[in-house]
């Protein structure tokens, strides 16, 4: 295995209202719908052999839209592992009043990879079961590999290779080159199709 491919799902309706989702399980946006088919089409002339997502609606139906529009011959398959963070007592409120206790510099979500929302998981929780599911995955497969999954885990796997975590957009495709340690921007959409980066 020389590289895989990993992608944020597309945008769904909590990323365009605004709100904190976590492992609940929101549906695309009708702009999600469309940023999956123009990531698809940017992914046409990858040779993927393999296409593992997340099982949240989001990220299957982001999966599902682009195997269908790269003409992908398999079923595409699913991870608990690859799954969101959850967010316990926080999913499903606003952006906003999540980052107002982020604002807070000495807020141990900012800085403690072992802090827990209520009811939640860690940080490092979820980078350890994410990076498990990829390795796992990786080492029963043979071409190339396209992850469909969520923010916390696509930063996590760039932070692995190359020690940033960079802002990742709906649909963004990074390509991963393990034993280089390198990772590269493949595709992320225009302006048109955004927002629902969060």
């Amino acid at each position: 295995m020389s590289r895989f491919l990993i992608m944020r799902h597309a945008a769904s309706l909590s990323n365009v209202e605004g709100t904190v989702q976590g492992t609940l399980d929101v549906p695309l946006a009708p702009l999600g719908k469309m940023q999956a088919k123009v990531a698809g089409e940017a992914l046409r002339g990858e040779t993927i052999t393999r296409i593992v997502a997340s099982p949240l609606s989001r990220t299957k139906e982001t999966a599902q839209i682009v195997a269908e529009t790269i003409g992908f011959g398999k079923s595409v398959e699913f991870h608990a592992g690859l799954c969101a963070r959850d967010l316990g007592e926080w999913a499903g409120k606003s952006r906003e009043s999540i980052k107002e206790m982020w604002n807070d510099l000495q807020h141990p979500f900012r800085n403690d990879p072992h802090f827990a929302p209520p009811d939640g998981e860690s940080l490092h929780v979820v980078e350890q079961r994410t990076f498990d599911a990829i390795d796992e995955i990786n080492a029963t497969s043979e071409g190339l590999v396209l992850f469909v999954m969520h923010l916390i885990g696509t930063g996590a796997v760039i932070d692995r290779y190359t020690g940033q975590r960079p802002p990742f957009n709906n649909t963004e495709v990074w390509e991963i080159f393990p034993e280089e340690k390198q990772a590269n921007l493949l595709y992320t959409p225009s302006d048109a199709f955004l927002p629902g980066h969060e």
